[in-house]
């Protein structure tokens, strides 16, 4: 395995939000969905041709949103871990150990994730 994989998400770190139901089917909401795709062209470009690591892995994750607004820390990082799934792992479960933080008020909005393994 490669000894770390690091990439930063530019733009503002989004919650992952409810599922929303309409007509009796379920759907991610718009910005969800769009912020999740954001993280996963990062991760593309930081992969390249390689395969989803396999294993055990620890990850870290810093979000730096612009302005003050309060977001759960725990709906960040759902986000990103969804929008690497395929991609940087094969499944978010493969983390077993995880280290975030959020910082508001940066000028850069923007995610960085570090990934080891464990």
């Amino acid at each position: 395995m490669t000894p770390h994989i690091c990439f930063v998400v530019p733009g503002q770190p989004e919650p992952k939000r409810r599922p929303r139901v309409a007509n009796g089917h379920a759907y991610t909401p718009a910005r969800t969905r769009a912020y999740e795709d954001a993280v996963g062209w990062a991760a593309r470009l930081c992969m390249g041709d390689r395969d989803p690591l396999d294993g055990d892995l620890d990850v870290e994750i810093a979000l730096y949103r612009k302005g003050v607004r309060r977001a759960d820390l725990d709906n960040l990082i759902k986000a990103v871990a969804d929008g690497c799934n395929g991609i940087v792992w094969r499944d978010d479960a493969q983390i077993v150990s995880l280290r975030a933080r959020v910082v508001y008020g940066d000028k850069q909005p923007r995610a960085e994730v570090l990934v080891r393994a464990a």
